[in-house]
Parts: structure tokens; sequence; C-alpha cells
């Protein structure tokens, strides 16, 4: 009880003194809870990034191959009429 009237009387006495220290006080309070609220999000994000990292990853398949042609013309030759425009060697 002694200290916060010893305190609350130097206050009073040296206001000049103690306003100024009390918003430095209040301005590190602000600017210490900031910097552990980022490096809270920091710590977050590369937890994040090391769970997605680590996981397994699709192999990338090809898209299909759209065909120009009706047949592809390996299996022409194997019909029994040929297209139009292709003649039979005499």
């Amino acid at each position: 009880m002694p200290v916060t009237i010893i305190a609350l009387g130097s206050i009073a006495a040296y206001p000049w003194l103690f306003v100024p220290l009390l918003a430095l006080a209040g301005l590190a309070y602000i600017v210490d809870r900031e910097h552990r609220r980022r490096a809270a999000l920091a710590a977050r994000a590369d937890y994040e990034h090391g769970a997605l990292a680590a996981g397994s990853v699709p192999p990338v398949v090809p898209p299909p191959v759209q065909q120009t042609h009706s047949l592809p013309w390996q299996t022409v030759r194997l019909l029994s009429t040929q297209p139009l425009g292709i003649r039979e060697p005499r």
C-alpha cells in the first residue's frame, strides 16, 4: 500500500515526467502486442505451408488428344472399301 501512495504522489507532484512515461508505456504495450500477433500469424503460415508441402501431390494427367478423322489412318487399310481419292495399284 505505501508503494501505491508514493507512486500516486510522485505522479501528482511531477506530471510533466510521468504522463509522457505512461504514454510511452502504453505505446510499447501496443507495439509489443502487434509484434506478437504478427509472429503468431507467421508461425501459423509456416506450419500450414509445411503441412501442404508434406502432403501427396496427384500425378499430372495430360488432356486427351481429340481425333481429327473419323478413323485413324492405320485402320483404313483394314477396311474392305477404300476411302475416296485412294486408288488401288494396278
